[in-house]
């Protein structure tokens, strides 16, 4: 299913799919392993880029300051956004956990 999902692009579902392997028990296959990088990696990613455009607006902006006021606002939305990036780090987290306990 994951790779079904990668097709797609629906990077939090693949991610979902990936934590279900991880959690069987069994060691992660190469092929599940890049799966995995591929999901975190997309879905933090789609965090990170907001976050890298607004900075570089911010600079470009700095002589003015009512654009400033307007790239700060929006820097809040983003930071504030619901909760996205803190629920893919703490999934990480959970994973990392899964795939130790395994091991042991």
């Amino acid at each position: 299913m994951a790779n079904k999902d990668e097709q797609t692009e629906r990077y939090s579902d693949m991610l979902a799919a990936m934590k279900q392997v991880a959690q069987s028990n069994s060691e992660l296959t190469i092929e599940e392993r890049n799966l995995l990088s591929v999901a975190y990696k997309n879905v933090i990613g789609s965090y990170r880029v907001p976050w890298r455009t607004i900075s570089s607006i911010e600079v470009r902006y700095q002589g003015s300051e009512r654009q400033q006021e307007m790239v700060k606002a929006y820097r809040k939305k983003i930071r504030n956004e619901p909760q996205g990036f803190s629920n893919a780090l703490e999934r990480l987290d959970e994973l990392n956990e899964d795939l130790y306990k395994g091991k042991e």
